[in-house]
């Protein structure tokens, strides 16, 4: 999500003069999350050589009535060496007192993974494939293994589902998870709750204020299914946490 205020601006600044020293860049936004994003904004940027693509701008006629097909990633991927992801959009709320987040700077062959999934994406809005390198880089310090995994609603398999009950069957002695959007299906319920049955250390951290009324709703549907199984549930209190990480013993994280 991309807004039109103070930081929403100064992204725009930095990627102009990127432009100007001739950098390519190419920017994909979330349509849906950016309704408020002015034509004046996009093409300033455009004006400068910026490439500059919607998610919803899809030839397709179908895929307007399918509101849940659209692309929530965070990527930023610099040369193919350098790549962040996480839940940062950009916006002013983010520099709001009591907002909490997470994001995740990556270097090393992994990051072409980052880079193959912007590709794809960009690829079904545009029809185009820019030539980029795809040499991987050796990280400039540690040797921590790394799996970019892209998800989205037109895969073939619950992709994200199968990930997450997979790293809490891999547990040994403790899950820890937060996110504010905890809506489970069936499969990660029994999965954490059998974890918990089995002893091991099972918290949630949601939050006690949420951007999304609804979600927020019906988190509460499943608290007192978890309770009940030893699962530890907590509410963050200072602002509106909106950090989606999963942590596993002492050598997972997601």
């Amino acid at each position: 999500i991309v807004r039109d205020d103070k930081r929403g601006r100064e992204l725009q600044r930095r990627l102009l003069a990127k432009a100007r020293e001739g950098v390519r860049v190419y920017v994909l936004f979330d349509s849906i999350g950016s309704l408020d994003l002015g034509n004046s904004y996009i093409s300033e940027l455009t004006d400068a050589g910026v490439e500059v693509r919607s998610f919803f701008q899809h030839e397709s006629w179908v895929d307007r009535f399918q509101l849940n097909f659209r692309n929530h990633r965070k990527l930023v991927i610099s040369d193919g060496k350098v790549g962040w992801v996480g839940g940062l959009n950009i916006g002013d709320e983010y520099e709001s007192e009591g907002w909490r987040d997470a994001h995740v700077r990556i270097e090393g062959p992994a990051v072409l993974n980052m880079q193959l999934s912007f590709l794809e994406d960009w690829r079904w809005v545009t029809d185009e494939l820019p030539d980029v390198s795809w040499t991987p880089q050796a990280a400039s310090g540690g040797s921590v293994p790394v799996l970019v995994l892209p998800s989205g609603p037109a895969d073939e398999f619950e992709t994200a589902s199968l990930m997450v009950q997979q790293f809490i069957h891999l547990a040994e002695k403790r899950i820890w998870i937060s996110s504010p959007y905890l809506v489970p299906d069936e499969g990660v319920m029994g999965a954490l709750k059998l974890a918990a049955l089995g002893g091991l250390d099972v918290r949630l951290l949601i939050p006690e204020k949420t951007d999304s009324r609804l979600a927020g709703l019906a988190a509460y549907k499943y608290m007192d299914a978890l309770s009940a199984a030893g699962v530890r549930i907590f509410r963050y209190q200072p602002g509106l946490m909106h950090a989606k990480v999963f942590l596993i013993d002492d050598r997972g994280a997601a």
